[in-house]
């Protein structure tokens, strides 16, 4: 299995970043439906695991990685929850790229901090700690 991912947060203007996505082998999404850095990185390797084995719900990296952040199998329900909007200031990134080359290509300033746990991100996700919402992760796979 492929675990060359990584992650980051960014800041920028939604507006601005919606009409460079999608990037390829990349995930965008806002950075309130991420609980902690974990979440996302757990999303990202759960999403390539089911890719690589075929199992994938969505045809593409992005998306699967929203299913698993949202811990939903409905596609749409996922895009609702963690999807980038035009009023987005917080950006989540998981991507298979060089990271050099995601900044280039989006109108962004990378800020890991974004990423880090809040009580306020905890109640978006639905979640008390870090620790549940990678448990939200791993509860896409078993239902599966």
């Amino acid at each position: 299995m492929r675990s060359d991912v990584t992650v980051f947060g960014a800041t920028g203007r939604g507006s601005e970043v919606l009409p460079r996505l999608p990037l390829p082998d990349t995930c965008v999404c806002d950075a309130m439906a991420v609980a902690c850095p974990e979440h996302l990185l757990s999303a990202a390797l759960h999403a390539l695991r089911a890719i690589e084995r075929g199992k994938a719900i969505s045809r593409t990296f992005s998306t699967e990685v929203m299913l698993y952040l949202a811990g939903t199998r409905q596609i749409k329900v996922a895009v609702e929850r963690t999807g980038v909007k035009e009023g987005t200031e917080t950006f989540g990134i998981a991507t298979l790229l060089p990271v050099e080359d995601v900044l280039s290509a989006l109108p962004v300033t990378r800020d890991d901090s974004v990423l880090l746990w809040s009580d306020e991100k905890g109640k978006r996700v639905g979640v008390g700690c870090c620790e549940e919402a990678l448990e939200l992760v791993a509860s896409l796979e078993l239902r599966r």
